[in-house]
């Protein structure tokens, strides 16, 4: 998008931590998907990163000039000056800044999409260079696309937040446009309906930028 442009197009997708440190980590620049929005190209992707279920705790790394290092469970972060508590329901991950699972940890600009059609003799179609940006086997995409076509969405303009954003932060454009409706909010002359998101999306969901 240019600069005069108001707003881009964004979803929000649910993305599982270890794919999300790789993200980060610059290592991973293509996500695959069974399906994806209208938008053509040149859209915003917020990333959720899911809850794994290990239980309370923190696991904290270390970057330093020898490379990234795990020092072990803590339920204490250091960010910058500061030390923080990190409640205790909340498991998280520490990698640049932030990263923290139940959260949105930051963004990406989706500037290409890939189409893998699949072949009941060969499998997905797709290079090894593919694969190796979508840090995936062909086995693996394989049993994934269980014989449909597979999207590789072409990671661009990745952002890590400093802070994570609640999911709660986001709404979902409503296709209804209704001045009755409790959500209902006047536009000078237009009518735009909020909806809240209350939980996170099992693959993606339209939401509006924030």
């Amino acid at each position: 998008m240019g600069e005069g442009d108001e707003t881009m197009k964004s979803i929000l997708m649910s993305i599982k931590p270890k794919w999300i440190e790789k993200i980060a980590r610059g290592e991973k620049t293509v996500e695959a998907r069974k399906s994806v929005p209208k938008y053509g190209t040149q859209f915003k992707v917020y990333m959720y990163c899911t809850k794994e279920g290990r239980g309370r705790n923190l696991r904290l790394h270390i970057n330093d000039k020898k490379g990234r290092e795990d020092v072990g469970i803590t339920t204490w972060w250091r960010d910058g000056k500061d030390v923080l508590k990190v409640n205790d329901h909340l498991p998280a991950y520490r990698f640049n800044s932030h990263l923290a699972e139940g959260k949105v940890v930051g963004e990406f600009v989706c500037d290409h999409i890939t189409a893998y059609t699949y072949d009941t003799d060969c499998g997905v179609d797709i290079t090894d260079d593919d694969l190796e940006e979508a840090m995936l086997d062909r086995e693996d995409i394989n049993i994934y696309a269980n014989g449909q076509t597979i999207y590789g969405l072409h990671i661009s303009d990745l952002k890590i937040y400093d802070k994570p954003k609640d999911l709660e932060d986001f709404r979902v454009p409503c296709i209804k446009d209704c001045k009755k409706c409790s959500r209902y909010v006047d536009k000078g002359g237009f009518g735009i309906c909020h909806q809240l998101l209350e939980r996170p999306p099992q693959s993606w969901c339209y939401v509006e930028e924030l």
